[in-house]
Protein backbone atom coordinates (compact mmCIF):
# COMPACT_ATOMS: atom_id res chain seq x y z
CA UNK A 1 0.00 0.00 0.00
CA UNK A 2 2.78 2.26 1.36
CA UNK A 3 4.25 2.05 -2.62
CA UNK A 4 1.69 1.31 -4.59
CA UNK A 5 -0.94 3.73 -3.36
CA UNK A 6 1.55 6.66 -1.98
CA UNK A 7 0.38 6.01 1.68
CA UNK A 8 2.92 6.60 4.63
CA UNK A 9 4.33 3.48 5.51
CA UNK A 10 4.49 4.89 9.58
CA UNK A 11 0.55 5.32 8.57
CA UNK A 12 0.16 1.83 7.04
CA UNK A 13 1.95 0.31 10.10
CA UNK A 14 -0.59 2.12 12.64
CA UNK A 15 -3.30 1.16 10.30
CA UNK A 16 -1.76 -3.11 10.98
CA UNK A 17 -1.28 -2.26 14.29
CA UNK A 18 -4.89 -1.59 14.58
CA UNK A 19 -6.41 -4.72 12.85
CA UNK A 20 -3.28 -6.92 15.58
CA UNK A 21 -1.38 -7.42 12.20
CA UNK A 22 2.63 -6.50 12.62
CA UNK A 23 4.80 -5.19 10.08
CA UNK A 24 7.67 -7.29 9.00
CA UNK A 25 9.38 -3.68 8.29
CA UNK A 26 12.66 -5.70 7.91
CA UNK A 27 11.35 -8.05 5.60
CA UNK A 28 9.75 -5.01 3.43
CA UNK A 29 13.12 -2.88 3.21
CA UNK A 30 14.98 -6.37 1.90
CA UNK A 31 11.82 -6.38 -0.61
CA UNK A 32 12.15 -2.69 -1.70
CA UNK A 33 15.82 -3.05 -2.79
CA UNK A 34 14.79 -5.47 -5.42
CA UNK A 35 12.73 -3.31 -8.05
CA UNK A 36 13.11 -6.24 -10.40
CA UNK A 37 10.99 -8.40 -9.15
CA UNK A 38 8.17 -5.18 -8.71
CA UNK A 39 5.00 -6.16 -10.83
CA UNK A 40 4.91 -3.94 -13.97
CA UNK A 41 2.84 -0.63 -13.78
CA UNK A 42 -0.40 -1.20 -15.40
CA UNK A 43 0.15 0.63 -18.99
CA UNK A 44 3.23 -1.45 -19.30
CA UNK A 45 1.33 -4.67 -18.72
CA UNK A 46 -1.53 -3.38 -21.36
CA UNK A 47 -3.80 -3.03 -18.85
CA UNK A 48 -6.47 -0.10 -19.33
CA UNK A 49 -10.02 0.49 -18.88
CA UNK A 50 -11.70 1.10 -21.41
CA UNK A 51 -15.92 1.19 -21.57
CA UNK A 52 -16.59 -2.29 -22.35
CA UNK A 53 -14.48 -3.21 -19.40
CA UNK A 54 -16.61 -1.07 -17.25
CA UNK A 55 -19.75 -2.83 -18.43
CA UNK A 56 -18.19 -6.20 -17.77
CA UNK A 57 -17.38 -5.66 -14.17
CA UNK A 58 -21.44 -4.16 -14.19
CA UNK A 59 -22.28 -7.18 -16.28
CA UNK A 60 -20.46 -9.48 -13.11
CA UNK A 61 -22.18 -7.58 -10.73
CA UNK A 62 -19.63 -5.12 -9.35
CA UNK A 63 -21.44 -2.63 -7.73
CA UNK A 64 -20.33 1.62 -9.51
CA UNK A 65 -18.31 3.75 -7.45
CA UNK A 66 -20.79 6.03 -4.98
CA UNK A 67 -19.02 9.14 -5.33
CA UNK A 68 -21.82 11.39 -3.69
CA UNK A 69 -20.00 12.09 -0.59
CA UNK A 70 -17.32 14.25 -2.99
CA UNK A 71 -20.52 16.61 -3.12
CA UNK A 72 -21.66 17.13 0.70
CA UNK A 73 -18.82 19.37 2.10
CA UNK A 74 -19.18 22.61 3.29
CA UNK A 75 -17.05 26.10 3.09
CA UNK A 76 -16.50 27.59 7.00
CA UNK A 77 -15.55 31.30 7.12
CA UNK A 78 -12.04 29.94 8.29
CA UNK A 79 -11.72 28.89 4.19
CA UNK A 80 -10.95 25.59 4.79
CA UNK A 81 -13.41 22.52 3.52
CA UNK A 82 -15.53 20.79 5.85
CA UNK A 83 -16.10 16.90 4.29
CA UNK A 84 -18.53 14.35 6.53
CA UNK A 85 -17.45 10.68 7.04
CA UNK A 86 -18.14 8.76 4.71
CA UNK A 87 -17.16 4.77 4.68
CA UNK A 88 -15.19 2.83 1.64
CA UNK A 89 -14.51 -0.92 1.32
CA UNK A 90 -12.25 -1.76 -1.32
CA UNK A 91 -13.27 -4.42 -3.35
CA UNK A 92 -10.33 -5.67 -5.46
CA UNK A 93 -6.55 -3.75 -6.17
Amino acid sequence: MSGDLGLPLDLVELMLEEKGVQLDSAGLTQEAQHPAQQAEPAEEQGLRLSIHALGELQRRGLPPTNDSPKYHYCLPPNGGYEFGTCKAQGLQL
